[in-house]
């Protein structure tokens, strides 16, 4: 279904280079965020998503230059803690005060 809608939308003339990250074939995972907790804790929500996306994924973080290249630094978590998801759903997130 998402190669049909691709395929139609690629036609349209307005449109150019029509793709998308998602795959059938990718486990998917829920995430319930509290956000009034959130809010309680003063933790921002965009920084929440952020510690999600590098606890189950990869997140792109800044480019540097050495040596004459230029490299990415990404993060990610240790391979168990991505493998299970339920082991970061047991993490807590505590707000980080400013010293």
């Amino acid at each position: 279904m998402v190669q049909q809608f691709l395929g139609r939308a690629a036609k349209e003339p307005g449109l150019a280079f029509v793709n998308t990250f998602w795959r059938a074939n990718v486990p998917q995972l829920y995430v319930d965020l509290d956000r009034d907790k959130a809010k309680a804790l003063g933790v921002p929500i965009d920084q929440l998503y952020g510690t999600l996306a590098a606890t189950a994924g990869t997140y792109y973080v800044n480019d540097f230059n050495k040596y004459g290249r230029a490299w990415q630094v990404l993060m990610s978590a240790e391979p168990e803690y991505r493998k299970r998801p339920t082991r970061s759903a047991r993490s807590t997130c505590a707000p980080r005060r400013a010293r």
